[in-house]
């Protein structure tokens, strides 16, 4: 399934800590871009776009989060071609109890008859994800079609605090 369903909604939480970014990454519509206050990332090709969902998990695991909930607040009616999609994230410990809540909105767009995300803006982003940090390496990274950058591989981000 490439096409953001209410089902695919519910999953893409799943898909973040589970790793299994691949399937993730084909609900977005790429160049992505995903805003937070000051901190502005564009994701232009895959390798990147998998390296920034591999880091965030790697975040949210090093912050004690276990799982992540996303609930709709308000989306657009299916026939449209563009919408918002305004949800709630809560991000709980092992034991169940909430380390964070936060509001986020998301861009729709439909692009060969699938419904994708086109951007993403935290209202307040998670204090576990270090987004300015995340802004500037995704930056250095080399786009696809240059060395060390095909598109079959995920780029692995190496946050601050990793054993080199």
């Amino acid at each position: 399934m490439t096409d953001l369903s209410e089902i695919e909604h519910c999953r893409m939480p799943t898909l973040l800590m589970c790793g299994a970014h691949r399937p993730l990454a084909r609900l977005f519509e790429l160049p992505v871009g995903i805003y937070a206050g000051s901190a502005k990332i564009v994701c232009p090709d895959e390798p990147r776009l998998l390296g920034m969902l591999d880091a965030f998990r790697r975040m949210f695991t090093r912050a004690g989060v276990a799982t992540v909930e996303l609930n709709t607040l308000a989306q657009p009616l299916k026939t449209r071609p563009r919408g918002t999609v305004w949800a709630e994230m809560t991000c709980f410990d092992i034991e169940g109890a909430v380390l964070e809540r936060t509001n986020l909105r998301y861009f729709l767009q439909t692009s060969e008859g699938r419904r994708r995300i086109r951007m993403i803006e935290f209202m307040k982003a998670p204090a576990m994800l270090d987004l300015d940090w995340l802004a500037e390496i995704v930056g250095r990274v080399p786009a696809s079609g240059e060395p060390d950058a095909s598109p079959a591989r995920q780029i692995r981000y190496v946050l601050p605090g990793d054993a080199t």
